[in-house]
């Protein structure tokens, strides 16, 4: 007997076949679009672009003053004797105009000082500044840096607007906050900046320093003022001393001690300790001695948090006189105007007097 012919198997009258599912993409397919999406993304962060347009996108932000800075460093052709890169505190304590009027009396001759200080802390967005001064004014011979209490764990926010494509890079990793999305940031910036560049006046940018547009070498960041968009600050303004103490209170117990051990150290406050030695070995390439600066808060208190740290870079100078007068405070953490009058006033006599003893040199000549 013959073998039974096997037929196919046919489904059920009404029942339907079940449909096929497509297949996966490829590995290879994926690894592609992965590829080709970061050699985009590279190629935007190599794109060139106008650094003054890189300054001009804080404009209209509390970071305004950068704009400033860039012009007094690039555009401005009065030299740079000493300068101070620091925080609020220092913005609001120390005439540049002034220290340059007293130093000249005291040392006999011509000498200029520029504060070129921001809010916000971050030794990272120092480091950006520093570059751009020590990179393109051989003569500065000093630069001070501000310092407070405890040294901030984050970088500061404007680190990605003002810093090179290399420094963004290169940060530190291990533990930056900000690392990862300053990274991705980057290609967006960099394609605006490049745009921004190629039509700057369709987007408000210019591309060439414009005297109507500037303040002035003797602009004096201790003067009343209005930051963007509409908000005055008042340097003048008394504050009763109970409320003061009140915010002082509030800020030291925002202050977190050292959650690692001290050999972590290095990771916990991974931006204050790597760009303070970036900021240091800018200035020995230059021949420019460190000084420090610290502005203590009311009632708060007047000894570093990390001394240790500062101590190989240069000498500090602490405004301590300030911290039990509420006369000469606006809020907690600036001096008034009366405050800012004896700050400038002790601070370029101790300029003037460490110059005398020859601890600094301000008589000498860039190579």
């Amino acid at each position: 007997m013959g073998r039974p012919i096997e037929r196919e198997a046919q489904a059920p009258p009404g029942d339907a076949r079940p449909e096929a599912r497509p297949d996966a993409p490829p590995a290879r397919l994926v690894i592609i679009i992965l590829a080709v999406f970061l050699a985009l993304c590279v190629g935007a962060a190599l794109l060139p672009h106008d650094r003054y347009i890189r300054y001009q996108q804080l404009s209209q932000t509390l970071q305004f003053r950068l704009e400033w800075n860039y012009d007094r460093i690039h555009h401005d052709p009065t030299p740079i004797d000493l300068a101070l890169i620091g925080v609020s505190r220092t913005q609001a304590a120390v005439s540049g105009p002034r220290v340059s009027q007293i130093l000249s009396e005291r040392l006999g001759r011509e000498t200029h000082f520029v504060n070129l200080s921001f809010p916000q802390q971050g030794r990272n967005a120092h480091y950006a500044i520093a570059r751009e001064l020590l990179e393109t004014r051989p003569e500065v011979k000093v630069l001070v840096l501000a310092v407070v209490e405890q040294m901030p764990r984050t970088p500061h926010p404007a680190f990605r607007n003002i810093a090179d494509t290399r420094d963004l890079v290169t940060a530190p990793r291990l533990i930056n906050y900000n690392y990862v999305g300053d990274l991705a940031f980057l290609p967006w910036r960099q394609s605006s900046l490049f745009v921004q560049t190629l039509f700057p006046a369709a987007f408000g940018m210019k591309t060439r320093f414009d005297p109507a547009d500037y303040e002035g070498t003797h602009m004096d960041s201790t003067a009343s003022f209005l930051s963007p968009p509409d908000n005055w600050v008042e340097r003048d303004k008394l504050v009763p001393q109970a409320e003061l103490a009140r915010q002082t209170a509030q800020y030291l117990q925002g202050l977190v001690p050292a959650r690692l051990p001290a050999r972590f150290a290095e990771y916990e406050y991974a931006s204050e300790r790597v760009y303070l030695r970036r900021i240091g070995d800018l200035a020995r390439r230059n021949g420019t001695e460190v000084i420090f600066l610290f502005m203590p808060i009311y009632g708060g208190p007047v000894v570093l948090d990390d001394p240790d740290l500062i101590a190989p870079y240069g000498p500090l100078l602490t405004a301590s006189f300030i911290v039990d007068d509420h006369r000469l405070f606006s809020d907690y953490g600036h001096v008034n105007r009366n405050g800012s009058r004896l700050v400038t006033r002790w601070f370029a006599e101790q300029l003037a007097s460490l110059a005398q003893a020859g601890r600094i040199d301000l008589n000498r000549q860039p190579e």
